[in-house]
C-alpha cells in the first residue's frame, strides 16, 4: 500500500516522529487485528498508536489535483411499445471533473464540476454483510385487511382474511483481489416472497369487546371463488352482493451487481460495471421456491446496466 505525501498534512520538520495504527478485520472469524496491540480495557485509541520514526529531510507537497473522469453507460431493458422514451435500450455518456487545491498546509480547496453522485462498489445500499446471510421468516394466522366493497343497498362492507406469509432471502457477497491494483467484487440478494388469504370475514361489530364478536366469517355457502374472483352471497338468496379479486400473490426479485476495479497509476481508476435486477409478480401465493425461481429466470426480460468510468488524476507528484 502507498500513500502520496500530498494525501498528508504534516509541517515542515525533520527527525519526526508520526504515531501510526494498522488494522485488519476478519468477518469470518469475527476477528480485529492490531499491528500495535491496544488493551481491551482502555479508554481511548489514539495514545495507544505506534510510533514511526525515520522520516528524515521530507517536505510537505503542494496539494495540486485535477482528476476529469468519464462514464458511458448502457441500459438495457423490456420496451414498451409505443413509449418512444422506454425503446428498450438507452446509451447515457457524461464526463465531470472534481479538484483539490492546498491553499496553505492546513486550509484545501475542494471543488467539483458536475459531480458524480454514482456508487460504483459491489452492493448498492451499505450493507453490514460477512461471506453468507440468510434470512428465513414465516407467519401465519395474522388478520389483514383485503378490501371495502359495496353491495346493492349502497352499504360498505369491509372484507378482512387470515394471511400466511413467508419470505426467504439471501444476500452474498464475494471480494476477490487479483493484485493489489486489480480487484472483482460481486454483490447478489435472491428474495421470494410469498401471501397465502383464507378465512375471508366482514366486519359485523367493530366495538365489540372481544375480536371474534367483531367480525362475521364467510361460511361455504355464502363465498365462492371462480377463476380468480371471489363472489359474496350474504344472505344466501342466490344472487351476488359483492365480488372481489383474489389477493393472493408471489413477489420474487433478485438483484446483482459485479464490480471490476483497476487502480493503474495510483489515484486513477477504470470501473467496469454490470448490473442486473429481474422481479415476477405471480398471482398464486403458494410458496415453491423451485417453481419461483424458475419463473424468476425464464420470465420476463431483466433491467441490465453496463457501465464504463475512467478517471485520471494531474497533479503535482
Amino acid at each position: 500500500m502507498k500513500i502520496p505525501l500530498t494525501q498528508l498534512r504534516f509541517e515542515k520538520n525533520t527527525d519526526d516522529v508520526w504515531g501510526m495504527e494498522v488494522f485488519r478485520v476478519s468477518y469470518r472469524k469475527s476477528e480485529m487485528s492490531f499491528w500495535q496491540p491496544i488493551p481491551r480495557n482502555t479508554s481511548g485509541l489514539v495514545h495507544m498508536y505506534g510510533e514511526l520514526d525515520g522520516l528524515d529531510n521530507i517536505e510537505p507537497k503542494k496539494t495540486f489535483d485535477l482528476t476529469p473522469y468519464a462514464v458511458a453507460s448502457c441500459e438495457n431493458y423490456k420496451a414498451q411499445p409505443g413509449n418512444s422514451f422506454l425503446t428498450g435500450k438507452d446509451f447515457i455518456p457524461d464526463a465531470g471533473l472534481d479538484g483539490k487545491i492546498g491553499v496553505t498546509n492546513n486550509l484545501t480547496l475542494d471543488f467539483t464540476v458536475n459531480p458524480d453522485f454514482g456508487q460504483v462498489e459491489a452492493d448498492p445500499s451499505e450493507l453490514n454483510l460477512t461471506a453468507y446471510e440468510s434470512f428465513f421468516s414465516e407467519t401465519d394466522s395474522d388478520l389483514q385487511y383485503v378490501n371495502a366493497l359495496q353491495n346493492e343497498e349502497g352499504e360498505i362492507s369491509y372484507v378482512f382474511a387470515d394471511l400466511a406469509q413467508h419470505v426467504l432471502s439471501l444476500s452474498l457477497r464475494v471480494n476477490f483481489n487479483i493484485t493489489p491494483d486489480l480487484t472483482i467484487q460481486y454483490w447478489g440478494q435472491p428474495f421470494f416472497a410469498a401471501a397465502d388469504y383464507s378465512g375471508y370475514k366482514k366486519i359485523s361489530n367493530p366495538v365489540a369487546g372481544t375480536c371474534y364478536d367483531r367480525y362475521h366469517e364467510f361460511i361455504e355457502n355464502e363465498i365462492v371463488n371462480l377463476e380468480n374472483v371471489y363472489y359474496v352471497d350474504e344472505d344466501t338468496d342466490g344472487h351476488t352482493d359483492y365480488s372481489f379479486g383474489n389477493p393472493d400473490f408471489n413477489f420474487d426479485e433478485f438483484l446483482s451487481n459485479l464490480v471490476v476495479r483497476w487502480e493503474f497509476v495510483p489515484v486513477s481508476t477504470l470501473y467496469a460495471v454490470w448490473s442486473q435486477t429481474r422481479d415476477a409478480y405471480i398471482p398464486t401465493g403458494e410458496f415453491v421456491i423451485r417453481d419461483n425461481i424458475n419463473t424468476l429466470f425464464t420470465g420476463e426480460k431483466p433491467y441490465n446496466v453496463f457501465l464504463l468510468k475512467f478517471s485520471y488524476r494531474f497533479g503535482l507528484r
